[in-house]
């Protein structure tokens, strides 16, 4: 900033100093000659002003030029702050994206409920280390597995109606369904399922998830012990 003042404080006293000297001239004769004090000296002008001008057409030349540099110092100053702003803007939001989506890593990897996204198709996008686990299958074979596969049969339909109606509606849905594990295991699971959108058209699924296996076998272990 202190730069830009200083530059912009020679070029003002530069056309003062200019438009002075030039009117000293008004006494000079017709080839551009005055008077000083120890005699006559021929007067210098820039080469951008020819001597034939006259006076007033010469300084308002120079205080145009000075204008016009100080209208363009001026711009630069403004448009190197903008860029400055948008700089430090940019900077902070991709911080702050940064700090959320590692955030999000890190409930997603650590929690003990199974997470997971698949798209339209049941394709999975996503499956957690906890979903993993339960289900048997490693990170690499998830990348190939459908929702169809692992939620069984007779649950296809209930899944069909709820993606048609409810989940397109925007409604978060919790329901019991049983997922089947790479071993044959049958796990039941309560899940909460939501639809995401994008440019308001669906997009995927997200639903979390909770192994209630061990709960239903107490429950049906209970209903026997009364019968």
């Amino acid at each position: 900033m202190r730069n830009r003042a200083t530059t912009l404080g020679v070029l003002i006293w530069s056309s003062c100093a200019l438009f002075a000297y030039a009117a000293s001239a008004a006494s000079a004769d017709g080839d551009g000659q005055a008077l000083t004090n120890g005699g006559q000296i021929r007067m210098l002008f820039v080469a951008a002003i020819p001597w034939h001008y006259p006076v007033v057409h010469a300084a308002t030349i120079v205080l145009v030029m000075t204008l016009i540099a100080a209208v363009t110092i001026l711009w630069v100053a403004q448009m190197r702050r903008q860029v400055s702003k948008q700089t430090r803007d940019l900077r902070e939001r991709l911080e702050r994206e940064t700090a959320l989506e590692r955030q999000y890593r890190e409930i997603f990897d650590g929690a003990s409920d199974m997470i997971f996204t698949h798209d339209l198709e049941g394709r999975f996008t996503s499956l957690n280390p906890a979903a993993c686990n339960v289900l048997g299958y490693s990170a690499e074979e998830t990348e190939h597995l459908t929702i169809d596969q692992v939620l069984a049969p007779e649950f296809h339909e209930l899944e069909r109606q709820l993606r048609e109606t409810k989940l397109a509606a925007g409604e978060v849905v919790t329901c019991q369904e049983a997922f089947i594990a790479k071993d044959g295991r049958r796990v039941m699971i309560e899940s909460s399922l939501r639809m995401t959108f994008k440019d308001g058209k669906p997009l995927a699924i997200h639903g979390i998830a909770r192994d209630i296996t061990e709960r239903k076998q107490i429950g049906r272990a209970s209903c026997r012990e009364r019968v």
